[in-house]
């Protein structure tokens, strides 16, 4: 898959969690432009579907709600979950975002780089 994103990715591994439909995901990377997520149920992560997701991340218990996306692309990968279940990656991009909803995403990022800046960080 070809790179087409306009901002810096952020890793946030077993950080933060993204909920569609009742469906709760691992984010692997985020960006303000979009998001890449690991969800168990793949049929709610289908190319061309619009949804409105939330993001939680542990890191200062931080939210971002009703967040507006588009799926790109995803593909499933077998085993990734409890030892078998397949589970579905998804890359998707933010589709008309709020003031509001932009600064919720751009606290995430923020705080992010500032915990991976300290000396302490792993």
């Amino acid at each position: 898959m070809d790179e087409r994103r306009e901002h810096q990715r952020i890793n946030l591994k077993k950080q933060c969690l993204i909920n569609h439909s009742g469906n709760v995901g691992e984010i692997i990377d985020l960006s303000l432009g979009g998001v890449s997520c690991w969800c168990v149920h793949g049929h709610l992560c289908t190319e061309a579907t619009t949804r409105k997701v939330d993001i939680f991340c542990k890191e200062k218990r931080q939210w971002a709600r009703g967040i507006p996306l588009q799926v790109l692309a995803s593909d499933t990968v077998a085993g990734k979950f409890l030892g078998g279940v397949p589970v579905r990656r998804c890359r998707a991009r933010f589709a008309d975002l709020r003031e509001g909803q932009r600064n919720q995403l751009e606290n995430i990022i923020l705080n992010h780089l500032m915990v991976q800046s300290r000396p302490d960080s792993p």
